[in-house]
């Protein structure tokens, strides 16, 4: 079984493989992220792989256009400015660095 949960981060939620029952409050082990959550469903491992690796995907577009726009915004800094400028080297959070 797999639990999928609300995420603070695109794309807005988590898939991970639960292990035994949930507890009294409805949480539920998950290993790979080594916490409990209170899912939003349970699916069977089939979809819940598939939700993973949809999950994964997404978060590698986002990151990809990000970078992209990020460039292009640069690139027209340094036309109106004339010269280059440094970039400022990103996390893979989407956070500076």
């Amino acid at each position: 079984m797999f639990a999928i949960w609300s995420y603070d981060l695109y794309p807005y939620f988590c898939a991970g493989k639960v292990e035994g029952e949930p507890d009294d409050k409805g949480y539920f082990k998950v290993p790979s992220y080594q916490t409990r959550i209170r899912p939003i469903a349970i699916v069977s491992d089939e979809v819940g792989e598939m939700l993973k690796k949809l999950e994964h995907t997404l978060r590698g577009i986002k990151q990809r256009e990000v970078e992209r726009i990020e460039k292009q915004g640069h690139e027209e800094i340094e036309k109106l400015i004339g010269f280059k400028i440094k970039l400022r080297n990103r996390g893979g959070d989407g956070s500076s660095g």
